[in-house]
């Protein structure tokens, strides 16, 4: 279920541009709803689009599947809430922090100190950062979006939802932190020039 949901708000965010090209906002909704109807049902060799998708991708973490949702309501129309706008550089930095503590020092071998293997069967990290992020949203912390994003992913975690046995596979995953890579350099060379 969440595989599906979560490839086939990729295909919705790579068609987007079509969507975007229709003019009433009613008849975005309709053409979205045809797309989600053919990557689901339409079978290409023996699978759905969303599953043959998935086969090359691999699981989306919940961070991905946010930011996609999130972007899906700004190219629809949907008005964001003022909060996002105002922390968006902030989760994006959040992101980038974590993707270059993980996956750089992870692939490169630097020492013998491994962080993405903290995440197997580690009961710890999750309760510590579920703990700290729902502190943060009850005294409404200035980035409380963020701790709230952190809480939801240390939920489904611990109800061991199907995206994987590591918990930083919940939290990131390459596509969505190259993203914010990108976007942090995007802002910073616009901040430049």
């Amino acid at each position: 279920m969440y595989q599906t949901l979560s490839m086939t708000l990729v295909f919705l965010f790579v068609l987007s541009p079509i969507v975007r090209l229709v003019k009433p906002k009613n008849y975005r909704i309709i053409l979205a709803i045809a797309i989600l109807l053919i990557t689901t049902l339409i079978p290409i060799q023996g699978l759905t689009s969303t599953e043959y998708l998935s086969s090359y991708l691999g699981s989306l973490s919940i961070t991905s599947v946010v930011l996609l949702v999130l972007a899906l309501m700004h190219i629809f129309g949907m008005p964001l809430q003022p909060s996002w706008q105002e922390n968006k550089r902030l989760i994006m930095i959040s992101i980038s922090i974590t993707f270059l503590g993980l996956y750089p020092l992870s692939l490169i071998d630097l020492s013998a100190f491994y962080p993405y293997a903290l995440g197997y069967n580690c009961a710890f990290i999750p309760v510590l950062y579920l703990s700290l992020a729902l502190i943060a949203v009850c005294y409404r912390h200035t980035y409380w979006p963020v701790f709230l994003l952190i809480t939801l992913i240390c939920i489904l975690y611990l109800m061991k939802q199907p995206i994987g046995d590591n918990f930083w596979n919940y939290l990131i995953d390459p596509f969505v932190g190259l993203y914010a890579l990108w976007y942090i350099f995007k802002n910073t060379i616009k901040r430049i020039i």
